[in-house]
């Protein structure tokens, strides 16, 4: 689900959203019952009272915001409680990302946010809401596994590796 965020990149650049902010990436996870597509609208319009400037789509089951960043990587107080009272309305789990700098982070952001459900699925974790920097050594271990582990260079070393390589 999510894995390569293909589309929101296309999404992205036809709504020609730009990063003067960091923003978060948010996996909303509908309940089961919510697979018809009354129910599903409703959950969005939940979510864009929630989150009015933020941009909300669909891709394979699952509701992602990308919206801006409130404290320091993560939600504030206030939001978290807003988003908790939807589990009542039909949220099986939110699922944040990282902050988001720039909108080619957007496509790691989806490959980060699928292994963290699949991390917490494995360690058997039953939360509302996941940060990814909570469940980072989790991700960093399934990604070992797979040979992808520098994804997880800090932002700055990429720009000197970068740097490196243009000057060489």
């Amino acid at each position: 689900r999510g894995e390569n965020g293909e589309h929101m990149d296309h999404r992205l650049n036809m709504h020609s959203l730009h990063f003067t902010k960091p923003k978060l990436l948010l996996s909303v996870l509908p309940a089961k019952h919510l697979l018809d597509l009354s129910a599903e609208g409703h959950l969005r319009e939940k979510l864009k009272e929630v989150f009015p400037m933020a941009f909300i789509c669909e891709e394979e089951g699952l509701l992602y915001i990308l919206c801006e960043e409130e404290e320091g990587g993560k939600l504030c107080e206030k939001t978290e409680k807003k988003l908790s009272d939807l589990t009542l309305k039909g949220v099986e789990n939110i699922i944040i990302s990282r902050k988001i700098q720039k909108s080619e982070e957007v496509r790691v952001a989806f490959h980060e946010i699928s292994r963290v459900r699949e991390a917490a699925e494995m360690i058997g974790e039953n939360k509302y809401l996941y940060y990814f920097q909570e469940y980072m050594i989790y991700v960093l271990l399934l990604e070992i596994e797979k040979g992808t582990w520098n994804r997880f260079v800090h932002p700055a070393l990429d720009i000197l590796k970068n740097f490196d390589g243009h000057t060489q």
